[in-house]
């Protein structure tokens, strides 16, 4: 580690237990990064936070890729073959 390297951690289960606020960057990030986030808040979440807009249009851009699908496919299998 560094001076200029800093690490923060975040227990995500403690942080469903807090009342969401779209006003709070990290809020957002995280409900961004949740497994169920309805469409309706994806899109509210991007009204509000260009970062989030930017990343979800890379992700498609990156869904889009048959090259990106196709390693993306070859990494899980491995990862599946490695784990049995």
């Amino acid at each position: 580690m560094t001076d200029s390297l800093e690490l923060h951690y975040i227990e995500c289960p403690k942080f469903q237990e807090v009342d969401f606020n779209i006003d709070d960057p990290l809020h957002r990030r995280l409900r961004f990064l949740e497994q169920d986030v309805t469409p309706e808040q994806l899109q509210e979440l991007m009204k509000v936070d260009e970062m989030i807009r930017e990343a979800e249009d890379r992700l498609n851009q990156l869904a889009g890729d048959e090259v990106t699908r196709r390693i993306d496919l070859q990494r899980i299998e491995s990862l599946r073959r490695n784990r049995g």
